[in-house]
């Protein structure tokens, strides 16, 4: 259902629950969702049922599992109606794989498409003041602290956090490039060569966060690709500006460097720049190779067995 770099985000099937069994027992599952423990496997499987007769429905609770790319089940991420008639987030993930950021991860992947697929305008993040990690994931994934005090929780009244989520508003990208520019003091004809989303495909934007993040510096494309285009290829000063999947402005992007060479000549650090992350240079190949294979048949040219590749390095120079 939902991708991001590390992780599957999909429905609940009935083989995970002897996973979520496993995981509910966990401490500090019991500490702070005492009702998300399940004490038998056969438990678990008769509240899988329930989340898969909800999913067709409108009044949740949503709860999807979490896995990684290898299908390793690692936790659950959820929408529900609190008692107040607000849909509120929760999550887990097992202490095995806990402190690698997949939950902040899962929750930013998920909040968009539960906020789309349910018309929402807001989503509460409600937490235990002693739960520091599930604040810090919620800091992280976009929340903002609206309420810190007493409050009821699973029952009992005790120190919260109340969070807020909202969609980010959109921004007209003309508007966002004025005030780059203006911001950045630049000639106000200074202009700008496209705007462009990495993930237009994708159900989550996990290249767009790597992007964000520092992580990933470089784009990869076919030089057929851009002949297909009757484009010219980018240099080196030229911004760009990069795009979510809903078209808001997120950054503005300067290419630094552009290399022209066979994709069989891209070195292991070179795709390091493109994955965000070290890479097994053959498989990252492979994978770039079927990619460029696909485009070429889905724009009608003959695909090539060692293709030209288009590297350019880039770096983020502004954020809003």
């Amino acid at each position: 259902m939902l991708n991001t770099e590390r992780l599957h985000i999909l429905p609940f099937t009935p083989d995970m629950a002897g996973d979520l069994h496993r995981l509910s027992l966990e401490e500090s599952n019991r500490a702070f969702l005492p009702d998300e423990v399940f004490e038998t496997e056969a438990a678990a499987a008769r509240i899988i049922e329930l989340f898969m007769d909800e999913y067709e429905g409108d009044h949740g609770p949503f709860v999807y599992a979490v896995t990684l790319q290898d299908g390793t089940y690692i936790g659950h991420v959820e929408a529900a109606l609190t008692g107040d008639g607000d849909w509120e987030v929760g999550f887990h993930i097992g202490e095995d794989h806990a402190g690698h950021g997949y939950a902040a991860e899962a929750v930013r992947a998920f909040l968009p498409f539960i906020a789309e697929k349910l018309g929402l305008e807001e989503i509460l993040g409600i937490c235990c003041e002693e739960n520091i990690p599930s604040w810090r994931v919620l800091e992280k994934s976009g929340f903002e602290l609206e309420y810190e005090g007493q409050g009821r929780y699973q029952g009992f009244v005790r120190p919260i956090r109340r969070y807020v989520w909202t969609p980010a508003a959109a921004e007209d990208i003309d508007d966002f490039w004025a005030r780059f520019v203006r911001e950045q003091g630049f000639h106000p004809k200074t202009e700008y060569r496209e705007a462009i989303c990495l993930d237009e495909y994708d159900s989550a934007e996990p290249q767009l966060h790597l992007v964000l993040e520092g992580r990933k510096t470089a784009g990869l494309t076919a030089l057929r690709f851009w002949q297909w285009l009757e484009c010219d290829l980018p240099e080196q000063g030229d911004f760009s500006i990069l795009t979510d999947r809903e078209g808001n402005p997120r950054c503005v992007l300067e290419t630094m460097e552009v290399i022209e060479l066979p994709l069989s000549r891209i070195t292991a650090e070179q795709a390091a720049l493109e994955q965000g992350s070290a890479v097994e240079l053959e498989v990252w190949r492979t994978r770039q190779q079927a990619r460029m294979e696909k485009e070429a048949v889905s724009h009608r040219y003959d695909p090539e067995a060692d293709p030209t590749v288009v590297l350019e390095v880039f770096e983020v120079v502004w954020q809003a």
